[in-house]
């Protein structure tokens, strides 16, 4: 996999230094399906976390928002969404609270909840409010 990742990565290098388009567009439609496989496939995906959560101890709960910041930033993770009001667009979905944490990838993601370093602060959330909570994949164009 590794030199899948090496290879991308200089079609990619080779891409910006010798384009005359703008280094933010990459004309994919030449290349090949091996090739397009193998750039794709070198670039890391994000993953998000999504929680709604019902919060049933609110002073307990304080606690466990004040222990989740330093874990998360332990895994390169960071807040997108942590508790702003949410306003429902479409159907009957209506969280009363909903926080939405980003990682570099999946992989890193599972091993943030996993950790002896969430696990105090997961014990707490678990015992004070009811959540749903969803990883994710994010997207990265081709």
């Amino acid at each position: 996999m590794w030199l899948l990742m090496v290879i991308g990565s200089l079609v990619l290098l080779h891409l910006v230094i010798y384009s005359s388009t703008p280094t933010y567009t990459i004309p994919f439609s030449n290349f090949t399906p091996l090739e397009k496989f193998i750039i794709h496939h070198s670039l890391v995906m994000p993953a998000y976390v999504i929680v709604q959560v019902k919060v049933n101890e609110p002073i307990e709960y304080e606690v466990y928002k004040s222990l989740t910041p330093a874990s998360i930033h332990a895994y390169g993770g960071r807040f997108i969404v942590r508790g702003a009001a949410v306003e429902t667009l479409e159907g009957s979905w209506a969280p009363g609270r909903l926080v939405v944490l980003e990682f570099p990838d999946k992989a890193t993601a599972q091993a943030w909840w996993d950790s002896e370093e969430y696990a105090t602060a997961k014990a707490i959330r678990q015992r004070t409010a009811e959540t749903e909570m969803i990883l994710v994949e994010g997207f990265v164009p081709v």
